[in-house]
């Protein structure tokens, strides 16, 4: 099924200036923790990250409620409580704060998607029910492995919980889409989608690992660990969103 057409230019484009913003916000976070390195770039990046923020969440808020078909209130809601929460960890510089906020930006970008999460048409509905609730719950757990690890990156919990939450996510979104990737019944679109989902977690499996072993041996430099830990960071969203439109079926797709 097709998004209307007046909500492809806002999904489109929220979608990318959202992940910039989180790409800043992790970088800013990691310059800020050390301060000698890109120290000429850090105020920068601070202030853009700051005013780069306002101005997309308005600017979201503005295009959900002008495309009526989309409008939700929890929509609103929870893009409005991003910047609320990073003005509040800006005054603070409480590692709570900063944390929740992290966490909101990750979760906010759902409400700036398209696609149909719970849609009778989601992937393997008829042919795999039992995928598709493996899928869903790899869903739920992968939001909560957000914010655990926006958590983890401000120091309010510790790297056992971010691994053992990221494991049991990757097993169950693995577990429903590899069998969707491989299954006779499963449309071009359904493979498509998990096959996305399979690339997503890999791609962010690995990059958990090598900042895994950055921790554990030393990374080679400064610039390396940042670049790792940014690159983390931003995959997790990506891959939040792949799996949503697994989910869903790709309702806001193509």
């Amino acid at each position: 099924m097709n998004a209307p057409a007046n909500r492809r230019p806002h999904g489109s484009w929220a979608l990318v200036a959202w992940l910039v913003l989180i790409a800043s916000g992790g970088l800013m976070t990691s310059l800020l923790r050390a301060p000698h390195v890109l120290s000429s770039v850090a105020p920068i990046v601070v202030i853009s990250h700051l005013i780069g923020g306002a101005v997309v969440a308005i600017a979201a808020i503005a295009g959900m409620i002008y495309a009526r078909g989309m409008t939700r209130w929890w929509r609103v809601v929870l893009v409005a409580a991003v910047p609320l929460s990073g003005w509040l960890a800006h005054r603070s510089f409480s590692p709570l704060q900063a944390a929740a906020h992290a966490a909101l930006a990750a979760l906010a970008i759902i409400a700036l998607t398209t696609f149909g999460f719970g849609s009778r048409h989601s992937i393997a509905h008829n042919a795999r029910p039992w995928t598709l609730v493996l899928s869903r719950v790899g869903y739920g757990v992968i939001l909560v492995q957000l914010a655990a690890g926006a958590a983890l990156r401000h120091h309010v919990i510790g790297l056992a919980w971010h691994l053992v939450i990221g494991g049991l996510a990757t097993m169950a979104v693995l577990g429903s889409a590899v069998p969707t990737t491989q299954g006779q019944q499963s449309t071009l679109r359904e493979k498509r989608a998990a096959a996305a989902v399979i690339a997503a977690i890999l791609v962010q499996v690995s990059l958990g690992t090598a900042v895994l072993f950055m921790i554990l041996l030393g990374p080679p430099n400064d610039i390396t660990w940042i670049g790792a830990t940014v690159a983390h960071v931003v995959v997790g969203s990506v891959t939040l969103l792949a799996v949503g439109r697994f989910c869903g079926g790709g309702a806001g797709g193509s």
